[in-house]
């Protein structure tokens, strides 16, 4: 006689995050411009959903604090996290000191890679990968593709380890050195000056 209604719920969505020790917490989810004032101590995470990965989220800070409500305005790494597509933060209300929300931070930080905590975290992709995910995205979806995903691109360039410099940082020499590659010439031993193998030119 009375149809079925649908009474909207008043918990958030949660997500489960593991640290590096194997242990699990449970965070609610909120989005990053609706988080409740009311919220103080607490661990967060500023993250986004992944598309790739079924009920996955990508992090981008994990932290702890002592007054989240009052921090969040002013937080240093709130608009970095959004400019990278961070879409949600992740509250975590259960610990019981700030020495356990420091624990808990530390446990997570070990486990997930993110870009904008200072503190150590686990090394990112291997750049084999990152090279591979750019080549799918620039040839295998298009040009397009990859444009429409710009954050990833940014976050996998983020994530390349500095160049290291070449043993000789002479240009011509290193030119030199690959042009038996290209078919440009024949081969020069690493012990000649860059104008000894010139004059044999």
């Amino acid at each position: 006689m009375f149809g079925h209604y649908d009474v909207p719920s008043t918990q958030p969505p949660m997500h489960r995050w593991q640290g590096a020790s194997g242990q699990w917490y449970f965070f609610s989810i909120y989005p990053i411009t609706a988080v409740p004032s009311w919220i103080t101590d607490c661990n967060y995470v500023f993250a986004r959903p992944r598309f790739d990965v079924v009920q996955s989220r990508e992090p981008f800070y994990i932290g702890e604090s002592g007054d989240f409500g009052k921090e969040l305005a002013s937080h240093p790494k709130l608009w970095p996290a959004q400019l990278l597509g961070a879409t949600e933060i992740h509250i975590h209300f259960l610990a019981k000191s700030r020495s356990e929300r420091l624990d808990i931070e530390t446990d997570l930080r070990r486990g997930h890679w993110t870009p904008l905590n200072y503190q150590s975290t686990p090394a990112p992709l291997p750049a084999s990968k990152g090279l591979g995910d750019l080549a799918a995205l620039a040839f295998g979806g298009g040009l397009g593709a990859a444009l429409d995903t710009r954050t990833d691109l940014d976050r996998w360039l983020a994530t390349m380890p500095p160049a290291t410099p070449p043993i000789n940082k002479n240009a011509l020499a290193d030119l030199a050195n690959i042009a038996p590659v290209f078919g440009l010439g024949g081969y020069r031993s690493p012990f000649e000056t860059d104008l000894d193998w010139l004059r044999k030119r």
